[in-house]
This record gives structure tokens, C-alpha cells and sequence, in this order.
């Protein structure tokens, strides 16, 4: 589609959506986007290629631009994220350990003991997962 087709059925569909500018940039979302309260944390392990990462040509609001190649390769791979409250701050992984399935998160910076165990229900139900895919 060109710009100018991609602005006319943006125009089309615009009651369904909002759209906020932040640094100069909109983005859009659904008119019915749920917003948890801005006192929950939002902590998230994405899979590759997961939308909220590939969608953007400019990710600078997501993730810093010097960890763009600890997730993003230069021929566009993208491996599994860590993201809390929008922000993408590490990368993980899946091992084993005798055969047990086992995530191993690891964050771009230095990262408190309490932010990481917002992670831990997450990091078990996918070892979970990767336990049940075995059997």
C-alpha cells in the first residue's frame, strides 16, 4: 500500500482506535486497550518475533538503543525478550538441566532482587510449558 492509501484507511477505521504522541512519534492503540493501573508492575517474557517488538521500525521507546544487538540481529532475528512496564530490559533463554527445562533471564543492566521476582511466575509457567511439550 502506499502512504497515501495507508492514511486513507487509517481514516476509515479511526473511531475504533486512540492514539497517543509521545517524543514526537504516534502510536495507536484499540479504543477498548485495557490500561492496568499505573501502580501494578507489568513484567512479561515475549517470545521471539512477539508483535510488540517487530511492529516498529524505530523501537527506541521500547528498548535502549545500545541493547538493540543483545535481541536484534543485523539479518533480523529477534530472540525472546524480558520486558517490565513497556520496556524491554534483558533477554532470555531456554536450557536444560538433566533433561528438565529450565529459563535463564538475563538483563541488560544490573537489576534488583524485588524486579526480578515479578518475573518468577512467569519464568515457572514457562518451564511448565517446556516440561508438558515433552511429554
Amino acid at each position: 500500500m502506499t502512504i497515501t492509501e495507508c492514511k486513507q484507511a487509517i481514516e476509515l477505521i479511526k473511531s475504533d482506535f486512540v492514539y497517543e504522541t509521545i517524543n514526537g512519534r504516534t502510536f495507536w492503540m484499540k479504543n477498548d486497550l485495557k490500561v492496568p493501573p499505573s501502580s501494578m508492575n507489568s513484567a512479561l517474557l515475549l517470545p521471539p518475533f512477539d508483535e510488540f517488538v517487530v511492529s516498529y521500525k524505530d523501537r527506541s521507546e521500547l528498548i535502549e538503543v545500545a541493547h538493540y544487538s543483545k535481541v536484534m540481529t543485523k539479518n533480523g532475528l529477534f530472540s525472546p525478550t524480558i520486558m517490565l512496564n513497556g520496556e524491554i530490559i534483558g533477554a532470555w533463554k531456554k536450557t536444560a538441566q538433566k533433561g528438565i527445562p529450565q529459563i535463564e533471564l538475563s538483563y541488560f543492566e544490573k537489576t534488583p532482587v524485588s524486579i526480578q521476582q515479578l518475573f518468577e511466575p512467569a519464568k515457572k509457567r514457562l518451564e511448565y510449558f517446556y516440561a508438558d511439550c515433552k511429554q
